[in-house]
């Protein structure tokens, strides 16, 4: 199922760069030497993203078909594709030689270890840059991020007699609520960080250091800083909304003050609709504003700060270019609590009222919120189809 998801995804990638392409085989056909280094960095900045990642099995078969799609794309080194075919069974790689024995890690073979560490190498590569996910629930994220970590560990490999460093996977994989966030996606960082002590391409460079540093001592500074940018963005942005609430008080009064016995039949009509659609938005900020600090908004997910990955360079979300996932479904019955403080968030507001299932809440997630140009989802095949609707 995420294959099909994966493959369309990938082609409106590449129709994106100019690429004349409408198939995976199109693709594969129109990559030579020259467009390889292209072809490459178009794949590397490709982004999926499960909103409910469970137990992880869509990341890891996702990781698994994007590592056979560079092979496909005859992306490897010469030395994996002279010696070595691969294929996807059962969502799991299957690598062999020309008469169909397995591929084995030998530590005495050289073009052995050249080719673990290519296996490696390409899968941190995919699981850094290519997947995301979220779950509410820590044991889901602990699950998947071993999951990931044991893909990794099937190629890992022993230099100067020492076992490679594997890597922390907590940038990629985190707790929150994907459906609850405090902050619009469509607002830009970059008027905001005039007032922070970094730019929108600094924090992305911080978050890209931590990711990949060993050192403890700069991982807790990294850290610190990371955290200090995200509570001034966090303050701004609370300034905001509290002085926009405000602004709707102050519009809402002097209105109210304007209505006159003179106005003419049509100026009364239009005031009292102006000031119906205001006294709305208040109420709605005022639902906001009382569920503020429940116990929802504890779990609160922000994508901006936890993935900057998806900001341009002018901090505005970009978005995913997949969302893939199989998400809770919760009717209202014995829920009525969670629905109803649901429809306070932003996403809510929208979305949420007359629904009576969660699951069309990730839906609405992934259809506006984190729309590029294209965008593509895999729900249960049962209740959208296998794609169908993608």
């Amino acid at each position: 199922m995420s294959r099909n998801a994966i493959n369309k995804a990938i082609v409106a990638k590449f129709s994106e760069h100019g690429w004349k392409v409408q198939s995976i085989l199109d693709i594969q056909k129109s990559i030579t030497k020259e467009n390889s280094e292209d072809a490459l960095s178009i794949l590397k900045d490709f982004k999926l993203v499960d909103p409910a990642v469970g137990s992880g099995h869509f990341l890891v078969s996702s990781l698994n078909y994007l590592v056979f799609l560079r092979y496909y794309f005859n992306l490897m080194t010469n030395t994996f594709s002279l010696h070595f075919n691969m294929e996807i069974v059962n969502d799991e790689l299957d690598i062999f030689d020309g008469e169909g024995n397995g591929f084995t890690y030998n530590r005495g073979v050289d073009n052995s270890l050249k080719i673990q560490k290519e296996l490696f190498s390409t899968k941190l590569d995919i699981i850094e840059n290519n997947l995301f996910g979220v779950d509410i629930n820590q044991n889901s994220v602990d699950i998947t991020r071993l999951r990931l970590w044991i893909e990794l560990l099937k190629n890992s490999y022993y230099e100067d007699g020492q076992l490679v460093t594997m890597p922390n996977l907590e940038m990629n994989i985190k707790v929150g609520n994907s459906v609850v966030s405090r902050y619009e996606l469509r607002e830009s960082l970059s008027k905001m960080t005039q007032n922070t002590n970094l730019s929108v391409s600094e924090f992305k460079s911080i978050v890209q250091r931590y990711r990949n540093t060993h050192d403890k001592g700069e991982k807790r500074s990294l850290e610190h800083i990371i955290h200090k940018f995200v509570q001034q963005i966090r303050s701004i942005l609370t300034q905001r909304q509290s002085r926009n609430r405000n602004k709707n008080f102050q519009q809402l009064n002097e209105l109210k003050k304007s209505v006159s016995l003179l106005d003419t039949p049509i100026d009364r009509k239009a005031k009292r609709r102006e000031i119906k659609s205001l006294t709305k938005k208040i109420n709605e900020q005022k639902k906001f504003y009382d569920n503020a600090d429940s116990s929802l908004f504890l779990n609160s997910f922000e994508w901006r700060f936890e993935f900057p990955e998806v900001l341009d360079e002018q901090g505005k979300f970009k978005g995913f270019d997949l969302v893939i996932a199989n998400p809770p479904y919760i009717g209202m019955q014995d829920h009525a609590k969670i629905f109803h403080e649901v429809d306070a968030t932003q996403l809510g507001k929208r979305f949420s009222s007359g629904k009576n299932d969660f699951f069309l809440l990730f839906y609405a997630l992934s259809n506006r919120s984190f729309k590029r140009s294209r965008n593509f989802r895999v729900y249960n095949d049962q209740l959208l189809g296998d794609c169908n609707l993608c």
